[in-house]
């Protein structure tokens, strides 16, 4: 219950982001992001903490919403790590990522 609970949550602030922008006339035109974190580990495993390969300790969401930029039920299947989230956000926004970052955007193995 209190999972659903969560989501439901979610549900309705990420509605009331998306309402705001139709308010201002931006709906269209803009990139939303969601990322979450790996909940809690209170106790699940034996453990208190998320440092350890189980998949709830590894798996995050993130959702990215642009219209015209990110093709709708796109799904990203290969492993990634957070450090490939700039070059994609910059991918989708149609920028060159410096020499320096050496991660490509995720949106080129999709």
């Amino acid at each position: 219950k209190r999972y659903c609970e969560a989501l439901c949550s979610v549900d309705d602030s990420i509605g009331r982001v998306l309402q705001k922008l139709k308010d201002m006339g931006i709906y269209d035109e803009t990139l939303v992001i969601y990322m979450g974190d790996n909940g809690f580990a209170l106790g699940e495993h034996g453990f208190y903490d998320k440092r350890d390969a189980f998949e709830v300790s590894i798996r995050v969401p993130m959702l990215a919403w642009a219209p015209g930029l990110v093709e709708p039920g796109l799904k990203v299947s290969q492993m990634v790590q957070n450090i490939d989230v700039a070059p994609t956000l910059l991918d989708i926004l149609g920028i060159t990522p410096p020499e320096a970052m050496t991660r490509k955007s995720l949106l080129r193995d999709a």
